[in-house]
């Protein structure tokens, strides 16, 4: 009996915790600086990505596990939906807070994989700051260009989602957690009675 009445106390004190919420990193790059057809000077690369939880402290680049994200250099717009697998990243690193300070986003689509890119980066190579945004469009085709600003990189936002909205009014959440301990109290005092 003192089973049953703990699995209860113990599942309804777990209704009432919160759940993780999904996280969306949002970069909003500036103009383009360097633009060939079909690119302009007021093309740029934005987009997002979401994952599970909030990113920690990523003190070296490193690969991120993302639910879904969506880039776009202004002339194409490239997602988890039709990218290739085999050629794409979404890398970053962050500091203490988890705010992104690094990364290297290569987003491929599945056609013409190797020319058409939508890439951010702000990384050390060898010591040397590479900055910027670029995107590319089929340059092995009469027309195809490149869109570029390799001196101004963009900002990073972040913004955290309810995981799923909630059916269970917050009054009725604490009801649940009130339950739970009037339970435990309940065993408390049989045991020591």
């Amino acid at each position: 009996m003192r089973i049953c009445h703990l699995a209860i106390t113990a599942c309804l004190t777990l209704l009432s915790l919160p759940a993780f919420a999904d996280t969306t990193y949002t970069y909003t790059g500036n103009d383009f600086t360097g633009a060939g057809t079909p690119y302009t000077f007021s093309d740029s690369v934005t987009g997002w990505f979401t994952v599970a939880s909030p990113l920690g402290n990523i003190p070296i680049l490193s690969r991120v596990d993302f639910i879904s994200f969506s880039f776009t250099d202004g002339v194409q717009t490239i997602t988890n939906l039709n990218y290739d697998e085999t050629t794409s990243a979404i890398a970053v690193g962050t500091d203490s807070s988890g705010d992104i300070t690094s990364w290297n986003i290569v987003a491929v689509p599945i056609t013409n994989s190797a020319f058409d890119l939508v890439e951010t980066r702000n990384l050390t190579v060898n010591n040397f700051l590479v900055v910027g945004d670029e995107g590319e469009f089929n340059l092995n085709i009469p027309g195809g260009g490149e869109g570029t600003n390799l001196s101004d990189p963009g900002t990073w936002t972040s913004s955290s989602s309810d995981p799923s909205p909630s059916t269970t009014p917050e009054p009725s959440t604490f009801a649940l957690l009130g339950t739970g301990l009037l339970g435990l109290a309940g065993i408390a005092r049989r045991r020591f009675a």
